[in-house]
């Protein structure tokens, strides 16, 4: 049995289901291209915006200010999650995460590219529970003893155990 949204029948699941599939086949069996062209462009040569882009790069502050509310607002949608009224409609974590985060990380990610990257809040709280400084360069604080003693198995340090927590979290 497959579960779909109200309204949609059973065979809508089988035919994302075979489409994944055949992706899938198609992805392992293709072989990659020799060259990919390179098409960028540098925001430093549109003169408008190299003022700006120069603030952002010379200085950590305005990173720094968009980290700490990308991780304010990560953090109000896992209390409210936990927390709010069980009504999807009337939750905010619900309308935060379905309607305006994925919208915006598609739009972002089109127009960004992999900027986004740079103010994760996944990223940004593992870093700072890692080395939790914000704004000391040249000290160094460590919550979690880094000797060679305590290296973690090679498993724990590929992507791996990052996804699976991302799908399961998703999943929740």
């Amino acid at each position: 049995m497959i579960m779909t949204h109200p309204g949609l029948p059973e065979y809508w699941g089988m035919i994302v289901w075979g489409f994944m599939a055949l992706l899938s086949v198609w992805a392992l069996a293709s072989q990659a291209p020799q060259s990919i062209p390179q098409r960028t462009l540098s925001l430093m040569d549109i003169k408008f915006l190299r003022p700006a882009v120069r603030f952002f790069t010379l200085s950590p502050w305005p990173i720094l200010l968009i980290k700490i509310v990308m991780v304010s607002v990560f953090i109000l949608v896992i209390v409210s999650g936990l927390y709010g009224t069980v009504i999807p409609e009337r939750n905010l974590a619900t309308v935060l995460t379905w309607n305006i985060w994925w919208a915006s990380l598609i739009v972002s990610i089109f127009f960004l590219g992999s900027s986004w990257c740079a103010v994760c809040p996944w990223d940004t709280l593992a870093t700072w529970m890692v080395k939790p400084r914000l704004w000391l360069k040249n000290k160094r604080i460590r919550l979690f003893n880094n000797s060679l003693e305590m290296t973690p198995p090679a498993f724990f340090r590929s992507v791996w155990p990052a996804l699976l927590l991302f799908v399961g979290l998703t999943w929740l």
